[in-house]
């Protein structure tokens, strides 16, 4: 699968392979116009990165030069969420990751290192990206990063809870082993420890979840990092 063509103007560089991440570069595209963005002198970089854990990230690589900032700034999104919950990924993702943008590069206009607070400076560009959507430091959407965990190595383990949320992932460490051994680690809800399970034993929808998920994974064309 090929990357999109898409009519953009703000976004300089972008990996979207399917018709939502294309709905989600062109909504980027328009709030980064519509908040005044300097797009021409900081370029945008935007990645779907299945790898990552949380649904989004950004960092700003910028300077100042004759006063004015230049630079690239590149935003990542985790797009199998999109694939969960593409209404709060569409209306507040999007507005929660470039408000860290213009942050970021405001601070780079008054020569102050980046910042990646969720305070009431980036909460206020949040409410003005978007004033219907809650400024968190962690969007409430139904996203599932359990496959996400799975495959990069961690332990698929149960409750007694007897539902699929019963299923949960921990990182593959001594101390989650040691920990489960030990039966320290137990659910909140029914209280009884987690026990590991092996993938035959897995909920039919985590394991479907699990194969979709690596599907995307062997589609996904990742493109080198922009430079100026």
């Amino acid at each position: 699968m090929d990357t999109l063509e898409i009519a953009v103007t703000a976004v300089q560089q972008h990996n979207a392979q399917t018709s939502r991440e294309a709905e989600v570069v062109k909504e980027t595209d328009r709030l980064l116009r519509l908040n005044l963005f300097p797009y021409e002198r900081v370029w945008v970089d935007v990645r779907f990165d299945l790898a990552m854990t949380e649904h989004s990230s950004s960092k700003i690589n910028a300077m100042l030069v004759s006063g004015e900032v230049h630079g690239i700034a590149e935003i990542r999104y985790q797009s199998l969420f999109l694939w969960h919950d593409f209404k709060t990924f569409f209306d507040e993702v999007i507005a929660h990751e470039l408000a860290h943008v213009i942050v970021d590069v405001r601070n780079a206009e008054k020569g102050l290192p980046s910042s990646k607070n969720h305070d009431e400076e980036w909460a206020e560009v949040v409410m003005e990206i978007n004033p219907d959507c809650d400024a968190l430091a962690k969007v409430r959407g139904e996203f599932d990063d359990r496959p996400i965990k799975i495959h990069k190595g961690g332990i698929g383990c149960e409750c007694e809870c007897g539902d699929e949320d019963a299923f949960v992932v921990f990182p593959n460490t001594p101390s989650s082993l040691m920990k489960l051994r030990n039966e320290d680690l137990t659910c909140p809800a029914c209280k009884s420890a987690y026990v590991k399970v092996d993938r035959e034993q897995w909920p039919r929808e985590i394991t479907e979840a699990v194969d979709f998920y690596r599907c995307l994974m062997e589609s996904k064309i990742y493109h080198l990092p922009l430079s100026r």
